[in-house]
């Protein structure tokens, strides 16, 4: 069963071996987890695991998935003006954990941020995730190319 508060039913994913426990907040000492979790993906391979660690710690948003023995199993993290832009980054599900819905759920608690919930656009970039983030309302900007996909809202 997946908790979190802010996690809806329709982005829970069923069945999950066990409970996966999801965080707003990893804990710091959990953050070498998240860095191996996402040091090896293609956005990463040209930046030091000390330069990813220093990016989790530095971002205002951080959320987190814990297996039913307390590890870390999936981490995304973003940066907002809370206003008008978010980018989001380093969405990560360990490879033993995917397909579960794990990332669907964990990107629905970082969207529901409160630095997030009301922006006008929320930005990323992808070349593997395409479809996974057009679930959620991103589109391809610019069209063709190298795109990032962006999220955007009504103006409120």
């Amino acid at each position: 069963m997946v908790h979190a508060a802010t996690v809806t039913s329709a982005q829970r994913a069923a069945p999950l071996d066990g409970e996966i426990t999801f965080c707003a907040r990893p804990r710091t000492d959990e953050v070498d987890a998240a860095v191996a979790l996402v040091a090896g993906e293609y956005w990463n391979a040209s930046t030091a695991p000390a330069t990813i660690r220093r990016a989790h710690l530095g971002s205002p948003i951080w959320v987190g998935a814990r297996d039913p023995s307390g590890a870390l199993i999936a981490t995304a993290r973003a940066i907002s003006d809370g206003a008008k832009h978010a980018w989001i980054y380093d969405v990560g599900v360990a490879p033993s954990w995917r397909g579960r819905g794990i990332g669907r759920a964990l990107l629905g608690l970082l969207l529901d941020d409160p630095l997030i919930r009301d922006v006008r656009q929320v930005h990323l970039q992808t070349r593997d995730a395409e479809d996974f983030y057009a679930r959620f309302g991103f589109i391809a900007h610019p069209p063709g190319g190298q795109p990032r996909y962006v999220l955007t809202r009504e103006t409120r």
